[in-house]
């Protein structure tokens, strides 16, 4: 990797003034969008921002943390994807330099930065949860997730029995994507969203962030980089992983900031 921090801030304080937050939104992903609460939240943005820029050295981790809230708050005012995926890209990059991989790995993923993350070291996380060790795996850092399942020779009957849960169907869908069993893996996606569809995740709350769950969200987008498409996916559904599943080309900001 060449970029040092001060490049990287340097790129953050070129682009944040080009950043449009609208608080009256025409087509916001999330309800409820509130104006006076957005305003609230753009002021302190705002204010963050002129804060960072009079301190030296620069302070990665808050830059880190304001990069993602750009993106989320893009995200949800119903922003194009180009636009929210430059600022996950940018919030990996900040997490690379604190040397959290995991959080590198994930918003890099969902950022389609995947010239970056073949150039970056590979290493598991310490992380016990099933879903996080499932996104390791599918990214090709962890050789295994602690979670097993059944023999397949019992799988049915454990599912009649028992029922498949959240960890398992994380588990099922490490093996459907390299086997390239698209129905398995949507049958997974929808799963695993029923386990997080009793939250209110389709709720505005711009003062928190990221507004989507970025595991799941993460887990499907290697499904789709891997060549899985949506099918028979209930709307719903689809609008929950959006961040995964919304596609198109790399834009490759990794190159675009700091390549040669």
């Amino acid at each position: 990797m060449t970029f040092t921090p001060e490049q990287w801030v340097s790129v953050i304080q070129t682009e944040y003034p080009t950043v449009v937050l609208d608080p009256n939104p025409a087509q916001p992903r999330k309800q409820g969008v509130e104006e006076p609460l957005l305003r609230s939240v753009f002021q302190q943005l705002e204010q963050t921002f002129h804060s960072l820029s009079q301190h030296a050295p620069p302070e990665i981790a808050a830059y880190t943390e304001m990069a993602l809230h750009v993106a989320s708050l893009l995200f949800s005012l119903g922003a194009a994807p180009a636009g929210w995926k430059k600022w996950l890209a940018l919030s990996s990059f900040g997490y690379f330099l604190q040397h959290d991989l995991h959080s590198t790995y994930l918003y890099a993923v969902l950022a389609d930065e995947w010239a970056f993350l073949a150039m970056a070291p590979k290493q598991p996380s310490k992380s016990k949860q099933t879903d996080i060790q499932c996104f390791e795996k599918l990214l090709g850092v962890r050789a295994e997730v602690d979670h097993q399942l059944p023999a397949p020779d019992m799988r049915a009957l454990y599912e009649e029995y028992e029922g498949y849960g959240y960890n398992d169907y994380c588990v099922l869908l490490t093996e459907a994507v390299p086997a390239q069993d698209y129905e398995q893996v949507e049958t997974c996606l929808i799963r695993i969203y029923e386990a997080w569809a009793h939250i209110d995740w389709d709720h505005s709350t711009p003062e928190l962030y990221p507004e989507f769950e970025p595991v799941p969200c993460a887990l499907a987008a290697l499904a789709y980089q891997a060549g899985y498409r949506p099918r028979h996916l209930p709307d719903q559904v689809w609008r929950f992983y959006e961040p995964g599943l919304a596609g198109g080309a790399s834009q490759n900001f990794y190159q675009k900031y700091f390549g040669s």
